[in-house]
């Protein structure tokens, strides 16, 4: 990294050095970070740089940038961290099919005049935005398949999902709070992979994805808008896999609602964000398990015209339950767990979360452990060791070191 602490004499060597380092490095495809977050006045330092070192070093940067230029026919993995001016002198050219990923993000303010602009035009499977207008690139997009955008605009995402008909993974990531609301519906047929983090829905109002089968949901400690994720999952008519949903704000009275229009569900992860006051959930999610391990005729107190129903998500193979924000909050009651496994329908469930010592007494851990031994799937790791661990396995080692207590205290 060039700083304005950089030795003159060693800045200035650098680029010979890279372009050593290249010429023996043959024709190997080569894989490119480039970060350049300029020089800020406001930088406090105990030396004082003259302005012709500061400028040599701007002009030898600037000559390093030209180095990968004359290797541009090489160029796999390009990973940009650069302002428009530095973006501007990247320019080489490749074959549109030799670029595989591409990755640009902006470091400094977004300007109307910066450009990705290549003398050929790459066309890349893998493609990364971060805070970097559509309008200030240019690459084929017929082959991505994979974008992971942050901090664009919302109207950029429906704009890449009409561009992309090759895409099958789309990560989004945005603070906005207001939604903007489009017009029209967007039809993607080959997006397989969803992962939103966003506390705006007009995006979830635009799409119908009926290839969908993950979908990772981040409420950012919001309301979950159950009524449009449904209304999204009936217009795509897809069959949802594998569904996370992350930092879910606690309680979240209509999760079930939205689970029962997801019976093809195979795989489910939940992160609940409490409120600071809780030490543990106030029986949502215990509803909730009950549903999953009973057939609707099993439970006395689901009201008659429910009973016809078939069992609550009946393809479910994987349950994972966590607190995101404190750790020691509980988000269910660890106690029920050995009777629904006892008498539940639903043996064959893996069931993953943390636990601490205070979510439950001895009993319960030895029913717990118990269970395991008869093959029971529970992965269950251990909040309070800094290393994670196995906190069933942890317990069985208290139990037998207090067991050799005891019986040394009898001898």
């Amino acid at each position: 990294m060039i700083q304005p602490s950089t030795k003159r004499s060693l800045a200035e060597s650098l680029p010979d050095l890279l372009r050593e380092w290249l010429s023996r490095s043959g024709v190997r495809p080569l894989t490119i970070f480039f970060s350049h977050f300029g020089c800020s006045d406001s930088e406090e330092s105990d030396d004082d740089f003259s302005e012709s070192t500061v400028k040599a070093l701007e002009l030898t940067t600037k000559f390093i940038i030209e180095v990968p230029n004359l290797h541009s026919d090489r160029w796999k993995n390009l990973h940009l961290f650069v302002g428009g001016d530095i973006l501007e002198r990247l320019c080489g050219s490749t074959q549109p099919m030799q670029l595989f990923c591409l990755e640009l993000a902006n470091s400094g303010i977004r300007l109307p005049s910066q450009k990705f602009v290549m003398k050929s035009t790459p066309s890349p499977k893998r493609l990364m935005l971060r805070d970097f207008s559509l309008t200030s690139i240019d690459i084929g997009w017929d082959n991505v398949t994979y974008a992971d955008l942050r901090l664009l605009r919302q109207s950029d995402w429906l704009e890449i999902l009409r561009r992309a008909p090759a895409l099958e993974y789309c990560l989004i990531t945005s603070w906005d709070i207001i939604t903007i609301r489009f017009d029209t519906h967007i039809l993607h047929s080959r997006l397989r992979s969803l992962d939103y983090s966003s506390k705006t829905t007009g995006f979830l109002e635009a799409i119908n994805v009926p290839s969908l089968e993950e979908w990772t949901h981040n409420a950012l400690c919001s309301p979950l808008p159950v009524s449009i994720m449904v209304s999204l999952l009936e217009r795509s008519g897809c069959h949802l896999k594998i569904l996370n949903l992350y930092d879910l704000l606690h309680p979240f009275t209509d999760l079930r609602i939205f689970l029962q229009a997801v019976a093809s569900l195979e795989q489910l992860k939940i992160e609940i964000c409490p409120m600071q006051t809780e030490e543990r959930d106030d029986g949502n999610m215990d509803d909730i398990l009950t549903h999953i391990f009973f057939s609707p005729s099993d439970i006395n107190f689901i009201p008659p015209e429910e009973t016809t129903r078939e069992l609550f998500l009946p393809r479910l193979q994987v349950l994972e339950l966590y607190s995101r924000v404190i750790p020691k909050f509980s988000p269910f009651s660890w106690d029920r767990i050995p009777q629904l496994y006892r008498q539940g329908r639903r043996r064959s469930l893996t069931l993953k979360s943390v636990a601490y010592p205070s979510h439950m007494n001895d009993e319960v851990a030895h029913q717990l452990v118990e269970l395991a031994d008869e093959g029971v799937d529970l992965r269950i790791r251990d909040g309070t060791a800094k290393t994670g661990g196995d906190f069933l396995e942890h317990f069985r080692k208290k139990g037998c070191k207090l067991s050799s207590t005891d019986s040394s205290r009898r001898d």
